[in-house]
């Protein structure tokens, strides 16, 4: 996996590099997407027709050509488009293994109508829209008055619901209930066996949901990954991250642009700090490789000069939604009952979300850029000065302030085994994540609001950029971005990445009955699994019924170890 997926970048680098050279022609870009890696995307979720106040669950798949976890992209994305080519939902998926989920939640401002779920990476925009994953969603919004995008006169074919029995099942993998009639909220547990080595250690969603007549759930294989790429621009696939590229142009002319030095700060207690170095034309790019916690970012060109220069982001659409075709989803009579009762079930459950909530799996938090190095000053061990310059002064060893010039000041830190006063290099000021190029920004600060100074007094190289140490400072609210007032700055936002959550598991064990004995329990999807382990020949899995009786279908899908598509489904009623 390793030597694949470093030949992979080999080739993707060299890509790049040929790409960057001046009057790239078309087919140029073809003829070197050709010779590349591609990978395609597969989405399970849990029903293609939604009522607002649902969630829809999904587990997104970045796939090769055997259908095992492509090692191209970090990044996903998940789109839900409607049938006017307007993005109603995005979410952005850091891949793990080539994985991961997540869930959309309905709101009542949505209007009824069919969508498109398109899934794909930012490499697959090289191959075009058909290349991305696509399937029909249909969303039912009983509030509003306006039914006419999917309202049928005649009446509608509905299909039948299976039979209890009902297996599919040419997989080599069985599932088994004990009894085919459960009461509600009666406990039910699922065995899933398997003998063939490629189905264990394969990767798995289990889903078990009420069988109606306004929804279904599907088994749409992967799409075949197309072999002819668009005769357009070229595409960065996202190996390390999340990618933020755009252009540094010259405000006078004569003015290079080839080798500047451009920052990306992301904004929170956590923060990331990115430099990236531009070509003979001012490009850049700079990967984020983890989940920013905040939306915000700021970009500025590093250096004395930075104000004789523009930063111009790139758009990231490339994605021709005219090509998109909806499929007509169509509402008749029979329907109303089934609507009306989901509709009451779903409020009612709303209502109680609080004590049934699922939980978020926070990022862990990470270490400064500069890792464990350096030495960190909590202000409040120390007599507090009010001003910044006294605070200094006093408190931070080996860091003083000087003059440069009349009228401006800098910082200059104590090397351990070298000195830097003759200029060669600068020490790297960072307030917040912000990298502060003018030290008179924080002359006038009010040092009361610093919770610490670190202090790194070892030469540091960032990005190709070395610093004569780093001065990095804290504030208790993390708020100097709103007041830092700098028109030489760019602010970028980014769409953050999908939590993934610990979905909530309803109990009734006999510790749990008088906890929920009064709470109403009309969940129409029982149980939600997108990591399911098939990790030996017996397996089991347990949920509890609620207070909605019918036909339920557990359904099993996913990838074996080989790639093989696997679908397996099991019917039980509940009265």
């Amino acid at each position: 996996m390793n030597m694949k997926k470093n030949t992979v970048f080999f080739f993707l680098f060299c890509a790049i590099f040929v790409l960057k050279a001046q009057n790239i022609q078309h087919n140029d870009i073809k003829t070197v997407l050709k010779t590349l890696d591609q990978e395609a995307a597969y989405v399970t979720y849990n029903t293609n027709v939604l009522l607002v106040g649902e969630s829809f669950f999904y587990k997104f798949h970045a796939i090769n050509k055997t259908n095992k976890p492509s090692v191209i992209s970090r990044i996903g994305y998940i789109e839900l488009v409607n049938e006017s080519l307007e993005v109603v939902a995005r979410q952005k998926l850091q891949l793990i293994n080539g994985m991961a989920y997540g869930d959309i939640f309905m709101p009542t401002a949505i209007p009824s109508g069919n969508y498109k779920l398109l899934a794909y990476t930012q490499w697959m925009k090289n191959w075009g829209v058909d290349s991305f994953f696509q399937s029909d969603i249909s969303i039912i919004n009983p509030f509003q008055s306006n039914q006419k995008a999917i309202l049928k006169d005649s009446a509608a074919t509905i299909a039948p619901i299976p039979n209890l029995k009902t297996i599919i099942n040419n997989t080599g993998l069985s599932l088994h209930l004990e009894k085919d009639v459960f009461s509600k909220r009666e406990k039910v547990s699922v065995d899933v066996n398997s003998n063939a080595d490629d189905i264990i250690h394969g990767n798995y969603t289990v889903l078990v949901r009420k069988k109606e007549l306004l929804s279904n759930t599907l088994s749409e294989k992967a799409k075949p990954i197309p072999k002819t790429p668009l005769n357009t621009k070229f595409f960065v696939p996202e190996m390390r991250g999340e990618l933020v590229c755009g252009k540094i142009i010259a405000k006078k002319n004569l003015l290079l642009v080839d080798n500047k030095k451009v920052a990306l700060s992301i904004l929170n207690t956590d923060y990331q700090l990115k430099i990236a170095s531009t070509d003979s034309d001012g490009n850049f790019c700079i990967s984020i490789s983890d989940n920013p916690l905040d939306k915000k970012g700021i970009l500025q060109v590093l250096g004395d000069d930075e104000g004789n220069y523009e930063i111009v982001l790139n758009e990231k659409s490339g994605i021709d939604y005219e090509q998109l075709q909806f499929k007509k989803f169509e509402l008749d009579a029979s329907m109303k009952q089934a609507i009306l009762n989901r509709s009451i079930h779903n409020q009612i459950e709303n209502a109680f979300y609080s004590i049934k909530p699922d939980t978020i799996k926070m990022p862990t938090k990470r270490l400064p850029f500069y890792g464990k190095v350096g030495t960190t000053y909590l202000l409040d061990d120390y007599t507090r000065f009010p001003s910044f310059s006294e605070t200094v002064i006093e408190i931070i060893r080996n860091v003083r302030i000087t003059k440069k010039g009349l009228n401006k000041n800098d910082i200059l830190i104590t090397g351990i085994k070298e000195n830097y006063n003759d200029g060669a290099y600068k020490p790297l000021i960072v307030v917040d994540g912000i990298v502060v190029q003018d030290v008179d920004d924080l002359i006038g600060y009010n040092a009361n609001k610093i919770k610490s100074i670190t202090v790194v007094r070892e030469k540091y190289m960032l990005g190709a950029y070395v610093f004569a140490g780093i001065f990095d400072v804290i504030t208790f609210e993390q708020d100097f971005a709103q007041t830092y007032t700098n028109p030489k700055i760019k602010e970028v936002i980014f769409n953050t990445n999908v939590n993934h959550k610990i979905y909530f598991k309803q109990q009734y064990a006999s510790s749990m009955v008088e906890k929920y004995s009064h709470i109403p329990d009309y969940r129409h999807q029982l149980y939600w699994n997108p990591e399911f382990a098939v990790s030996a020949p017996e397996n089991t899995f347990d949920f509890y019924t609620s207070d909605v009786a019918g036909v339920f279908q557990v359904t099993l899908l996913g990838f074996s170890k080989s790639g093989k598509f696997i679908q397996v489904q099991r019917n039980f009623e509940v009265e």
